[in-house]
């Protein structure tokens, strides 16, 4: 059957995946197959695609708690064409330049115009078909139930069928499964129990995960039409030849569309149609397909696509990240001059950094910048990204070197309602023969071709390979399950821990559906348009692993005057309850109730379940009270102080800016809360309240952010005014502990100026230069010197000799509780005791010793019948018959 494949099939017949991995996005936020569970685990791990990963991992659903009515909907998170989003995950078996294994990053997106282009699967309502995440029925409907293969389920026309999330349509899945497999690809001893596409190695039972394809999932570049456009390949070895290689084997350029057989119009034809269908083995070639009375058509993305065109993709040289980790790699600052010049392909000794220049569309392409700095690009074409001759980028506004685990991903020209984003994370041990040549195909000179390393001819069943010679004959890696491996001259065995369907595996996230809106008329191409967002989950760091806790994201921001900033973030309203120390302030779960009323009111008593997050500055890093506050100031956020013109010079943004982003317009026109008719509690109110529960988490404490009845906020696009360093925290989510949400921007006058030296890397001791457009962390300004007539120190006291002893919660940092608790913790008891006072312990404590007696004397009374009836029951048996 291989001969008949066309060449693309042999040179894409290649695994480049892992063992024993997970991977998790945290911006944009990934799902892991979540939505609307309350769980600390997800409901199903098939909802929506195969991810591979934990159980634990994902973050729920970004919305609030509510119906399918059209005004209880959450917005979605949306980017401007052109708009730079700092893409973040963590993956747990390393990566980039790591020479224990090999990994590849693949980062893809797809919208409606490539999962149904002709818009077959939206509703009568105009409810898009796909991608959709499913939105539950009410507060107690988590939504998590797989789509059922059919036309119907695939089509959200009811508030039954509304609940199926759907990303690759059910047109897609068809062709998957009625489609024959690729029969040239490595499976090992693996059986695999499917003649079509939904088998592979990873999945020899062809197990159903949404409408995702399991063939197109497992291998890249696919060979058969695929509805993901392609963003990036982060590789651990980087070549130009590979990057070529990638590029033209993208369905991103229409003139590599895949092919696929479309059914022929005569009878003959349409029978043979109608037989393959149904066998699960339509042709998968253009040769069998041409053959039978059928047409092999060029496709790109899906049949119909008429959308508008992509970029060509990137491919990236990773950074290094060790192994069973789940953190952000560090980053490997090199000493790069911009001013270098640019060697010659293969000329390694000399050093140049590239700018990436792009129109968003249909072209993309580098240049050196200027000597002096500024950009080489074509005017509105700089994405500030810059690229090294050996594949590593760059990036000036999110802190020079990106590290292992980020990638700077500016929306294309593509606008669409609906779109959503995958990162599939391909790993496996570096002596895996994925590649012709092996891995080490750089190790003398770049002999990177694209062909396969191992193929079907080294498949072994039972115990025979394909040239009938045993399979323990065949060498490293053509291996069976579990193999045994000669190790001495006496024939001295060890086995090999070994899976075969995992040796070389793929693991996936995505996040939820976004949109992509079209660059507004009044910001020019010339202007950057920046993400500035939040990610994280409420808890502390054991709760939320594998995700992570509250940050900003990015958290190190470099600006321009001029740049356009947009902040905007999301959380979710569907999170286990934590208590204690982990998770600050509300609004209250009460499963969708109108937010303020009594019964929101009522169930403020408990833990509540939402994210929320704002941003206010600080007059310095590490300071915890907004801009100029003093000793003396309440607890609440005053607007006047936070904008006045000494305190505004502190922040990059206008007043109106830096005020939203600290109250995230609670108080606004056209709130909730407004629309309500009320107003944020004032300290008095809020101290008037004694429960420390109902306080904090009273949909009306503004304080807490509790009146933002969405877990979404948007700031829109901000003008960057003034440079200088700023410093920044989020008000609710800072525990001073390992959950200080901060943050750090620093704005210069011009982003690529070589002279001006505000944003350079700082450091105690010498430190080599780095490129001279790039920032690390902001630096911490001057904190105020104390007055002319400091206060003389505090004198000493001797302790008292009797201290009284005191009753607290001990807040542990990072235990594992709280994790759906709908009291407080530890607080539970004493926020109880607290509220009953003194009489009320006493007359707790009468009672308990009534109701202790009374126990006594009941045990007592059931006792002595017990006895009594034992004693006359042995009397009766110990009676003697009369003698005769």
């Amino acid at each position: 059957m291989l001969k008949n494949l066309p060449v693309i099939f042999v040179v894409s017949a290649i695994l480049l995946s892992s063992a024993f991995a997970d991977v998790y996005m945290h911006n944009m936020r990934g799902s892991n197959d979540r939505n609307c569970e309350r769980n600390v685990n997800r409901n199903n791990g098939n909802r929506l695609f195969d991810s591979q990963n934990n159980a634990k991992g994902g973050y729920a659903c970004p919305r609030a708690v509510a119906g399918q009515a059209a005004d209880a909907q959450t917005q979605t998170m949306y980017y401007y064409v052109g708009e730079k989003i700092p893409l973040e995950w963590t993956n747990q078996h390393g990566g980039g330049d790591n020479k224990n294994l090999h990994s590849e990053v693949v980062l893809q997106y797809a919208c409606t115009d490539t999962l149904d282009p002709a818009g077959d699967f939206n509703a009568a309502d105009g409810t898009v078909g796909t991608p959709r995440d499913g939105i539950p029925q009410d507060g107690n409907d988590a939504a998590t139930d797989q789509i059922p293969d059919n036309i119907a389920s695939a089509t959200p026309n009811t508030a039954a069928t509304k609940r199926f999330g759907m990303h690759e349509s059910y047109a897609f899945y068809q062709e998957c499964q009625r489609t024959e497999r690729n029969k040239g690809l490595f499976t090992s001893d693996q059986n695999l129990n499917r003649n079509d596409a939904r088998a592979t190695r990873q999945n020899n039972n062809g197990n159903r995960n949404g409408l995702e394809c399991p063939e197109e999932r497992d291998y890249y570049p696919y060979w058969r039409p695929s509805p993901w456009r392609d963003i990036a390949v982060i590789t651990s070895d980087f070549s130009p030849k590979k990057m070529e290689y990638y590029q033209k084997n993208s369905q991103n350029v229409a003139a590599n569309a895949r092919g696929m057989c479309v059914a022929g119009t005569g009878a003959a034809a349409q029978a043979d149609f109608t037989q393959k269908r149904q066998q699960r083995d339509w042709y998968n070639n253009e040769a069998q397909c041409n053959s039978n009375g059928h047409t092999w058509t060029a496709t790109q993305y899906a049949p119909g696509f008429q959308g508008a065109a992509s970029p060509p993709m990137e491919v990236v040289q990773g950074e290094y990240s060790r192994v069973n980790q789940l953190g952000n790699g560090a980053a490997a600052f090199t000493e790069i001059s911009v001013a270098k010049e640019c060697g010659p392909e293969g000329d390694k000794t000399k050093q140049c950094m590239e700018e990436v220049c792009t129109d968003h569309s249909t072209k993309r392409y580098y240049k050196a910048p200027n000597a002096d700095g500024s950009s080489a690009c074509e005017p509105g074409e700089s994405t500030n990204t810059y690229k090294t001759w050996d594949g590593r980028m760059f990036d000036s506004h999110f802190g020079n070197s990106l590290g292992a685990t980020a990638y700077p991903f500016a929306i294309p020209n593509t606008p669409n309602k609906n779109c959503v984003l995958r990162l599939r994370y391909n790993i496996t041990t570096y002596d895996y023969p994925a590649w012709a040549n092996g891995n080490r195909y750089l190790d003398t000179a770049d002999t990177f071709s694209g062909a396969p390393g191992i193929d079907s001819t080294a498949n072994c069943r039972g115990d025979n390979a394909n040239n009938d010679q045993p399979c323990t004959a065949y060498s490293f890696p053509a291996m069976t399950q579990d193999p045994y491996v000669s190790v001495g001259e006496n024939n001295e065995i060890l086995s090999l821990a070994l899976n075969t369907n995992q040796y070389s595996r793929t693991f996936q996230d995505r996040s939820y559906v976004f949109e992509i809106r079209a660059r507004p008329a009044d910001i020019p191409a010339t202007k950057s348009i920046i993400s500035m967002s939040v990610r994280g989950k409420r808890g502390n760091i054991v709760q939320t692993y594998p995700a992570v806790e509250y940050d900003f994201a990015p958290a190190q921001l470099t600006l321009g005057v001029g740049d356009q900033v947009h902040a905007q973030w999301t959380g979710s309203d569907y999170n286990p309850q934590r208590g204690c120390n982990n998770g600050e302030g509300g609004p209250p779960d009460c499963q969708g109730c109108d937010p303020f009323s009594q019964q929101a009111i009522n169930a403020a008593n408990q833990n509540s379940r939402a994210d929320r997050a704002n941003l206010v500055f600080t007059d310095a890093v590490g300071y915890n009270a907004p801009l100029g506050a003093t000793p003396t100031d309440t607890v609440d956020l005053l607007q006047t102080k936070i904008t006045a013109p000494a305190n505004l010079a502190k922040t990059p943004f206008s007043g109106a800016n830096v005020w939203q982003l600290a109250y995230i317009n609670q108080d606004a026109a056209g709130s909730a809360l407004k629309e309500a008719g009320l107003s944020c509690l004032t300290q008095q109110q809020l101290n008037n309240i004694n429960n420390n529960n109902q306080r904090e988490n009273h949909p009306q404490n503004c304080a807490k952010l509790n009146a933002a009845v969405k877990p979404y906020f948007d700031g829109g696009l901000m003008n960057t005014e003034r440079p200088g360093k700023f410093a920044g925290m989020s008000t609710r989510n800072n525990n001073f502990s390992n959950r200080d949400m901060r943050m750090n921007i620093c704005v210069k006058a011009n982003l690529n100026s070589v002279t001006d030296k505000t944003c350079n890397v700082e450091s105690a001791g010498k430190v080599p230069q780095v490129a001279t457009f790039a920032v690390k962390q902001a630096k911490t300004r001057n904190a105020p010197q104390p007055g002319p007539s400091p206060s003389p120190p505090i004198q000493q006291k001797d302790p008292p000799a009797n201290p009284e002893a005191t009753i607290a919660p001990i807040e542990k940092d990072n235990d594992a509780v709280g994790d759906g608790e709908k009291e407080a913790c530890e607080a539970r008891i004493l926020n109880f005791l607290m509220q009953i006072g003194l009489w009320g312990i006493i007359a707790i404590s009468i009672a308990m010793v009534m109701i202790g007696s009374l126990g006594t004397i009941l045990i007592q009374r059931v006792y002595d019948r017990h006895k009594k009836g034992r004693l006359e029951r042995n009397e009766w048996m110990d009676k003697g018959g009369e003698q005769i």
